[in-house]
């Protein structure tokens, strides 16, 4: 049985847990969260996926403010990880290095960079590091996959992907609107697509975006051109200006 540990319990943390919940071979033992209210505020920490009447059973949970203590008092064989994203790297690299499997939510890191020592940790302790882009997996996004690899329709010749919707204003301190803490609507929303076109169609030769602004600087709205050798036409856009 895989015990498991979850760090940062918010709304994408609940949604972590429903999924380890749904699995047979994995035990959730220990939530760590900063909030020292978190059986109660989670019930309000609503997003854009999942039902939100949804209860939380801490029944049997050790509950953690402090992740350092969570690793040295438990025994764990994985983490989730759905934290802020700046604090990924940091966590990571210390539940890697204590030897644990992890799942850390998208996006990994802000910055190329900042991404080097989670996979330098990974290769170091042998353990799994997924990052967690969860559009790959979903059953539409699934077939399509299958249907490209099988040739079945013919070459691609165009592929246009779009993700527009209202400003994520769920976050606890508004942290999703802050693009120094989750990289704003090109890391956070935009990515899921930038990672599906290479999934489906390889890494690009080239990538062009282009951006508008809000008022107070942050990036609003997001298009990419992906360009491949062989001619085919591939766009995506993304946004956080629609009206809720």
């Amino acid at each position: 049985m895989l015990k498991v540990g979850i760090v940062g319990f918010g709304f994408m943390g609940r949604t972590h847990y429903k999924c380890w919940k749904a699995l047979d071979g994995a035990e959730i033992v220990a939530i760590c969260d900063a909030n020292p209210n978190i059986e109660e505020d989670t019930k309000r920490a609503v997003g854009n996926i999942g039902d939100p009447n949804e209860t939380v059973d801490f029944g049997g949970l050790k509950l953690y403010s402090d992740f350092d203590k969570m690793l040295a008092e438990e025994t764990l064989d994985a983490v989730s990880i759905t934290l802020p994203t700046y604090l990924h790297p940091d966590i990571s690299v210390k539940a890697l290095s204590a030897g644990l499997n992890v799942m850390c939510e998208k996006p990994m890191a802000l910055t190329a960079k900042a991404c080097a020592p989670m996979i330098e940790a990974a290769k170091r302790s042998g353990k799994v590091l997924q990052i967690g882009h969860c559009v790959r997996f979903w059953p539409e996004y699934a077939k399509a996959k299958e249907l490209l690899d099988s040739g079945k329709y013919g070459r691609v010749l165009a592929a246009t992907f779009q993700r527009l919707g209202s400003p994520p204003t769920w976050s606890i301190d508004n942290w999703f609107l802050d693009e120094k803490r989750s990289g704003g609507v090109a890391l956070d929303l935009h990515i899921h697509d930038t990672d599906y076109v290479q999934y489906l169609f390889g890494m690009p030769r080239a990538v062009c975006s282009f951006g508008s602004k809000t008022p107070g600087g942050g990036l609003a709205h997001i298009v990419t051109q992906y360009l491949y050798d062989d001619g085919k036409v591939v766009t995506a856009e993304g946004g956080w200006a629609m009206m809720p």
